[in-house]
């Protein structure tokens, strides 16, 4: 287990008035598997997401993970009298599930305090929607005699870790938004051989693809989860988001080299959604408008831009997982 150090004072940064030792517990989910079959899967969605939509219709899904605890954490959230040994404190390992969209909210997993244990839970497809939510976290299992500045009572949380969320059904955030008109290139100066292009209002950017390709149109309104329209249907939808993003940045940049501010509400709220992927620090509205026009001051930062946007986009649509996976899933 790789050794780590707890800020001191996290606690109250983070609202709690004791010690707390937030995102400390490591938690992965390592594989899972669909209606008890044989072979597991593995998560490919960015950061902790398995999006088991993708399976299209499912009866029940085991999800297998494992949660390691370094002892350097029961330092800081108990006090010294009640700790005898690495793992002896009044504590349990508990996993939290939450699906806010049934308000379904439990415990779906108890463990001793312990280096490293194995967390297994089946989900029933028809009890969820939208999203499930699984958190780790250290318990107290009685209240302490010491008192502030540790937890005082018996089942407060005095620690956590990083959070997975299981996606049910397909989010309507994030690259499957998609505001999309069909429209007859041949009735307009647009090129007929065009896929697609942005309309000419700035003020409500509409994606128009080519009706005339009716194969296209046909695989973009595939409905399900599962086949092989509707795994094309979303890399297209995908290639087609990622070209318009760009376009819809650099016309955001023009804005701001010329006005020193964003001009339309879907500017400012594209910077909100691409400025994690483009910088790495958190930064309010303001201080990313500023750096957005900072860092497009000299050419050679113009070329560092080009490139960060191609890898932000990428990013932000998901790109690989969803052609990993129409390749596994579709070539012969």
């Amino acid at each position: 287990m790789t050794e780590r150090t707890i800020e001191r004072g996290q606690s109250s940064v983070r609202g709690y008035p004791y010690n707390y030792g937030s995102g400390e517990l490591a938690f992965e989910i390592n594989s899972y598997t669909i209606d008890g079959e044989d072979d597991e899967g593995t998560p490919s969605g960015s950061g902790q997401t398995v999006n088991l939509y993708r399976h299209g219709s499912w009866g029940t899904v085991t999800v297998k993970g494992t949660i390691e605890l370094d002892p350097i954490t029961l330092d800081y959230v108990f006090p010294e009298s009640e700790r005898d040994g690495d793992y002896d404190a009044p504590g349990r390992l508990a996993v939290t599930l939450d699906c806010e969209a049934t308000q379904d909210r439990r415990i779906v997993g108890e463990y001793a305090l312990q280096e490293e244990c194995t967390f297994i839970q089946t989900l029933e497809r028809d009890e969820y929607r939208g999203a499930v939510k699984l958190t780790p976290a250290i318990v107290r299992t009685g209240p302490s005699e010491r008192g502030l500045p540790y937890a005082p009572l018996a089942d407060l949380r005095v620690a956590d870790g990083p959070t997975w969320t299981l996606h049910v059904d397909e989010p309507s955030e994030r690259g499957s938004g998609f505001p999309t008109g069909y429209f007859d290139f041949a009735d307009s100066s647009l090129p007929t051989d065009l896929v697609h292009a942005l309309n000419d209002n700035p003020a409500d950017p509409r994606i128009l693809v080519n009706k005339d390709i009716k194969a296209l149109v046909e695989v973009l309104e595939a409905g399900g989860h599962s086949g092989f329209r509707p795994r094309l249907r979303d890399i297209l939808r995908r290639d087609i988001l990622m070209m318009s993003i760009l376009q819809l940045v650099w016309y955001t940049w023009a804005t701001i080299a010329e006005t020193g501010e964003c001009e339309y509400d879907w500017q400012r709220g594209l910077l909100d959604q691409m400025s994690e992927y483009l910088f790495e620090e958190d930064l309010d509205r303001d201080e990313v408008i500023e750096e957005f026009g900072q860092s497009l001051n000299e050419s050679s930062d113009v070329r560092a831009f080009a490139r960060d946007l191609n890898q932000a986009v990428q990013l932000y649509v998901e790109h690989r997982e969803y052609l990993e996976t129409f390749i596994e899933e579709e070539a012969p």
